[in-house]
């Protein structure tokens, strides 16, 4: 067993210095999220509860992949879980999943989002602004980024809301791959090295200065 220093990336996302609207900071954890959920993938693996309390940070600044309880294996003959509630693919939540790895992807947009905002894209059963997000989600309606912008007071570049749309889209068999999600032009947008990154964390006081 490893031991995460750091804690998951929930818990450090509620930090009071975490830096909200980070593209860079958002870009350079979720390659590391995509990195090991292909690897992951290659194995035969699927996750299926991916959210950021499974998430976890050492001092060494790689992110950790944690519990696999509720993983799928390639011949495995059923799979009866439904996933953590805001962050489960449409199919999960209904019981109806067939493409287990497309249901990481869009747990893993949930994610992403969740790292660039400090929010969730939406939450089940719950109105926002009178509006049901998940609905606006599923039918990719720009509506559901005028309430985005209105809840949260920040604009969204048009990569990133493209990226977002290829991940969560509501038919698993259209999602994005990890191929194409490694070629999209948000995800190409620089990133912070290791060093860089132990730097930023350090200037948010997750860190001190004898971390190693």
């Amino acid at each position: 067993l490893e031991f995460a220093e750091l804690g998951d990336l929930a818990d450090l996302l509620l930090h009071p210095r975490w830096k909200i609207g980070d593209d860079v900071l958002a870009r350079t954890l979720f390659h590391q999220l995509i990195d090991g959920l292909e690897f992951l993938h290659s194995k035969g693996v699927a996750h299926m509860d991916i959210k950021l309390e499974n998430l976890f940070l050492g001092f060494d600044i790689r992110l950790k992949i944690a519990d696999f309880d509720l993983s799928y294996i390639e011949g495995d003959s059923q799979y009866k879980a439904k996933g953590t509630k805001n962050y489960r693919a449409p199919e999960v939540k209904h019981g109806v999943c067939t493409d287990f790895k497309a249901a990481d992807i869009y747990s893993a947009g949930i994610c992403l989002f969740a790292l660039m905002t400090r929010s969730f894209p939406y939450l089940e059963d719950k109105l926002v602004e009178g509006e049901d997000l998940f609905e606006l989600l599923l039918n990719q309606s720009e509506r559901f980024w005028e309430v985005q912008r209105n809840v949260l007071e920040m604009e969204f570049e048009e990569d990133f809301k493209d990226l977002f749309w290829s991940m969560v889209n509501p038919n698993p068999d259209e999602r994005i791959s990890f191929e194409k999600i490694k070629s999209h032009p948000w995800y190409k947008k620089p990133t912070y090295s290791q060093k860089e990154l132990f730097d930023q964390l350090l200037d948010m006081g997750l860190l001190s200065s004898n971390s190693h």
